[in-house]
């Protein structure tokens, strides 16, 4: 699943340099972005005992971002789906993840090094989660887990160019803060249906942090 992700990505990639026009009014990109979390970064939404790494990659993700001629302001969308199934201290965890971002950013007059583009701005991501816990022992229960929310990020991006339409860009979230509802419900038959099921509020202050490196065309 990873591999054909990868694959439409790339496709789509050169069909749009193939299609690229040269005298648009508006600037229109595309980007593959490869990304990661670091510094112990946890993830937003949560998955089931995940423990924080120095670095981690979590896969490949598209955008398009558009820029109107003679505006330094840039509209990005970008779409996401993660997913894990592995097993985890005696459990077996199936988790998927959909995410959708939103970026308003403006460039900076002038280029960094004289070369480097530099955009600061700020980023919505809604998210959904959905994950399903099967112990591999008789003394613990199956347990679904379900959360959505929203996350804030500061991010600025650094764009290295390529040749004429090819470029890099190289971002990171400084700061971040997100709210969302998790919800768990525990298989147990003694347990009573309060007990079972468990809703509860999540607080993100500052513990998402991630890099992207992307791979970029101007339409």
């Amino acid at each position: 699943m990873k591999r054909l992700s990868l694959l439409l990505a790339l496709a789509g990639l050169s069909v749009a340099a193939l299609n690229a026009q040269e005298d648009s009014p508006t600037e229109i990109s595309f980007r593959l972005y490869g990304n990661a979390l670091y510094l112990k970064s946890e993830r937003v939404p949560r998955y089931y005992r995940a423990k924080p790494r120095p670095f981690e990659f979590i896969g490949f993700t598209p955008a398009f971002s558009v820029r109107n001629a003679g505006s330094r302001t840039v509209h990005e969308v970008e779409a996401s789906f993660h997913w894990r199934n592995e097993t985890v201290e005696m459990d077996r965890a199936r988790e998927r993840e959909f995410g959708f971002r939103y970026e308003l950013g403006s460039y900076l007059e002038g280029n960094l090094f004289k070369i480097i583009r530099v955009r600061l701005g700020g980023g919505l991501l809604l998210y959904y989660y959905d994950g399903r816990v099967e112990p591999l022992t008789t003394t613990r229960f199956p347990r679904d887990l379900k959360s959505g929310g929203f996350l804030l990020s500061f991010i600025p991006h650094f764009e290295l160019p390529l040749g004429q339409r090819f470029f890099a860009d190289f971002n990171a979230s400084v700061f971040s803060i997100g709210v969302g509802i998790e919800h768990s419900y525990i298989h147990h038959p003694l347990f009573t249906e309060r007990q079972r099921d468990q809703t509860s509020i999540a607080y993100d202050l500052g513990v998402n942090r991630f890099l992207r490196l992307g791979l970029g065309v101007r339409l």
